[in-house]
C-alpha cells in the first residue's frame, strides 16, 4: 500500500500527521522536508528573546522523536524536483516516492526585497533562516526592520525589549494598516516608539551597503538609516511552482476546494500554500481548521473545512492585541 504523502513539515505538514494519527494509528504516512525535519511553532520565531528561547529550544521534536510518537516515515534534508500525477509519483533528490494520496504544506517563501546594493539583508522564515539571524545578532546593536506588519512588528517589540536599537521602514502610515485602524495603529506605534522603535513611515528602502561598521538603507527620499543588521519582513508568498509544475490550478495560493482538494482530487494542500476558495490565510488559526478537516477526509469522512470565529493574536507586548 503506498503511503500518505506529506511535502512539508512545518506546523502544516506536521499538524496534519498528529490529526491523521488520532483517527488512524497504521496508514503509511511519509513526510518528505527540505530541511532537518524537526518540529517546531514558527509563530515563536518572532518573541524568543523574549521568551529567553535559543533557536534549539524553539524545537518541540526531532525528527526521530516524530517517528517514535507519529509512526511516520520522515525523509529530512530532501528535496523534491517534480510530481507526476498520472504516476502518482514524486521526484526527489532522493529518488521517486509513490503515493496514494498526496498534501502540499509546502508554506510560502519571503517576497524578495528588491534593493540594490551589495549589502546583506536577512529574512526569517523557517527555524534555520533564525538560527542564523541569531547567530548574525550576537554583539550588534541596531537592527533595521523592513516592514511594519506582523512579522516586522512583532521582531520590532522583542528586539527592542532585548536591548536592541530598532528602525522600522514601513510603506505605510502607521503599523498594521491592513488589519488596524488608524487609531489603534497609532497606538501600536507610539507604544513601540516608547520601547525605542524609530519609525519611518511612508518610506520604502531602495538601496543597501555594506559599510565598515554595518549596513547602510537609502531610503525613497533620499535619508538614510544606519544599522548593523538589516531584516526584511514585508510578507510572504505562497509556494506553488511545484504545483503548477504538476499541472495543479494556482492563483495566489495553490487552488482548493472546502475539502482542501486541488483541482487533481489526489492532491491535497493545507496552510500558507493553499488558496481555499480564493483565500490565501497565513495564519495559524486557519490552518488548524484546515489539517483537522483534511485529517477526516482522508480517513474516509469526507469533512468541508469551516472556519469559526478566528482571532490574530499579535505578538507586541508593548501593545498587547488580538484582531479579528
Amino acid at each position: 500500500m503506498n503511503p500518505i504523502v506529506i511535502i512539508g513539515s512545518g506546523m502544516a505538514g506536521y499538524g496534519l500527521v498528529r490529526e491523521l494519527r488520532k483517527r488512524d494509528r497504521d496508514t503509511p504516512i511519509s513526510v518528505i522536508t527540505a530541511d532537518d525535519g524537526r518540529a517546531y511553532a514558527k509563530p515563536n520565531l518572532s518573541n524568543a528573546l523574549a521568551a529567553g528561547k535559543s533557536p534549539e529550544q524553539l524545537a518541540s521534536q526531532t525528527p526521530e522523536q516524530m517517528v517514535e510518537a507519529q509512526n511516520v516515515r520522515v525523509l529530512s534534508h530532501t528535496r523534491v524536483s517534480a510530481i507526476d500525477p498520472a504516476a502518482r509519483i514524486v521526484a526527489t533528490d532522493q529518488g521517486a516516492i509513490a503515493y496514494s494520496k498526496l498534501v502540499l504544506a509546502l508554506g510560502a517563501d519571503p517576497i524578495p526585497h528588491g534593493l540594490t546594493g551589495n549589502g546583506a539583508v536577512f529574512s526569517v522564515n523557517d527555524l534555520g533562516d533564525y538560527t542564523r539571524f541569531r547567530a548574525a545578532l550576537a554583539g550588534k546593536h541596531h537592527v533595521a526592520i523592513l516592514g511594519g506588519g506582523l512579522i516586522g512588528c512583532e521582531f520590532a517589540n522583542d528586539l527592542a525589549g532585548a536591548g536592541h536599537g530598532v528602525s522600522v521602514v514601513h510603506p505605510g502610515l502607521w503599523p498594521l494598516e491592513r488589519l488596524l485602524p488608524e487609531a489603534m495603529g497609532q497606538a501600536l506605534a507610539d507604544a513601540l516608539a516608547a520601547k525605542g522603535v524609530d519609525w519611518h513611515f511612508g518610506r520604502k528602502a531602495q538601496a543597501v551597503e555594506q559599510t565598515l561598521s554595518g549596513q547602510r538603507l537609502t531610503l525613497d527620499d533620499g535619508s538614510v538609516v544606519e544599522a548593523d543588521l538589516v531584516l526584511s519582513a514585508i510578507g510572504l508568498r505562497s509556494r506553488t511552482t511545484l504545483a503548477a509544475g504538476a499541472g495543479l490550478k494556482v492563483n495566489r495560493g495553490i487552488v482548493v476546494d472546502r475539502h482542501l482538494a486541488s483541482s487533481d482530487p489526489d492532491i491535497h494542500a493545507v496552510g500558507d500554500c493553499a488558496e481555499v476558495e480564493g483565500l490565501v490565510l497565513p495564519f495559524v488559526m486557519p490552518l488548524l481548521q484546515q489539517v483537522k478537516a483534511l485529517a477526516a477526509t482522508l480517513t474516509g469522512q469526507p469533512t468541508q473545512v469551516a472556519y469559526p470565529a478566528m482571532p490574530v493574536v499579535v505578538k507586541t507586548p508593548a501593545c498587547p492585541l488580538a484582531v479579528l
